[in-house]
């Protein structure tokens, strides 16, 4: 008996084997609670309370240099909702991103893929999702 299962997987690792660049959009999958979290800051009005800084696992990144000590605002919400969001899918896991997207072009040369987008090579590495969900 032979079943095929599907899982799905994220689309920032296909953008940065591909070298795009990577949107808040992209978080939602992710990380839904911190992708609506983040939007709450974006559709709310904000006390000052927040810094340029993400902390995750106990370590804290400055998501812009020398602005950890200045409060995110009206004025630059935006800005700290994408700078927290590239963070956590870039800056945060460079490393295991870097070996990821070296492993990936030791098996398949960078000029090979360069004419795919980042869904066309999410397809050709992951397959079709099945129709009926079976």
């Amino acid at each position: 008996m032979k079943i095929l299962l599907y899982v799905p997987t994220l689309e920032f690792p296909y953008k940065h084997i591909l070298g795009a660049r990577v949107t808040f959009d992209d978080l939602k999958r992710l990380d839904s609670n911190l992708h609506n979290g983040l939007i709450w800051y974006l559709e709310n009005k904000l006390d000052d309370i927040y810094e340029f800084t993400d902390e995750i696992d106990g370590e804290v990144y400055d998501l812009k240099a020398n602005r950890r000590n200045i409060a995110v605002t009206e004025a630059n919400k935006k800005e700290f909702v994408d700078l927290k969001a590239a963070n956590r899918m870039t800056i945060a896991i460079e490393k295991q991103l870097n070996e990821f997207v070296k492993g990936f072009h030791d098996l398949v040369p960078q000029e090979v893929i360069s004419i795919l987008s980042h869904e066309d090579l999410k397809l050709l590495t992951s397959g079709m999702p099945p129709a009926d969900g079976k």
